[in-house]
């Protein structure tokens, strides 16, 4: 009986002790797999991922902005008369191509005509030679041969300096070379475009013409 015992306790021995080496072997290659597997070369000519083949992309150089870009008056008229401001457009007329140059006691101003029918009229008299009147220190005005047929769109109170309008109750055009407030109204007939500074000391003749 004991006999018996002893060979079943050291059978029990042996297959615990096989089991446990299997299982040893086991672990040892696995870890040794993965060990290997981290370890493992890039191959040679490997495709990168696409995040790393996207930092590569060149994109288009932004364009060196170093210079100043002139007007487009400047650009492309050789007169390169200074581009009109958003006045025209906030009176509700629109320019013409009629320009006309004042010029007296060797002082020279040029205006753009608005689209208007008196414009049109007032461009169609010149050139003129004909004597200028100050009026309040604001304006110079001189009386044309015929009167202008004005309406109420080019109607105006609140004069601004560089105007260039027309007064029909007197039958007038004038230059505005300070603000001007009337309660009668005057009518716009152009914009300054050169010369502003020149109006205020004009006096005497003044030659109007036509500027091609």
């Amino acid at each position: 009986m004991k006999n018996k015992r002893r060979i079943f306790e050291i059978t029990t021995a042996l297959v615990t002790g096989f089991l446990f080496s299997v299982m040893a072997i086991f672990i040892g290659c696995t870890e040794s797999g993965e060990t290997q597997a981290t370890n493992a070369p890039i191959p040679t000519g490997e495709i990168l991922s696409p995040a790393i083949t996207a930092t590569e992309t060149t994109f288009p150089a932004v364009p060196d902005q170093t210079g100043e870009i002139m007007p487009p008056a400047i650009q492309t008229n050789e007169t390169a008369f200074p581009v009109i401001p958003d006045a025209a457009i906030e009176r509700g007329l629109t320019l013409s191509d009629m320009i006309v140059r004042v010029t007296s006691q060797g002082r020279v101003a040029t205006f753009q005509l608005y689209d208007t029918v008196a414009a049109f009229e007032f461009y169609r008299q010149l050139p003129l030679e004909l004597a200028l009147t100050n009026f309040r220190d604001a304006q110079w005005m001189f009386f044309l041969p015929q009167r202008l047929n004005v309406t109420p769109q080019e109607a105006y109170h609140q004069g601004i300096r560089g105007e260039l309008s027309y007064y029909e109750p007197w039958g007038n055009a004038f230059m505005l070379y300070r603000d001007f407030y009337a309660r009668d109204q005057m009518h716009r007939l152009g914009l300054n475009l050169t010369g502003l500074d020149e109006i205020a000391g004009m006096s005497g003749i003044a030659r109007i013409e036509r500027y091609e």
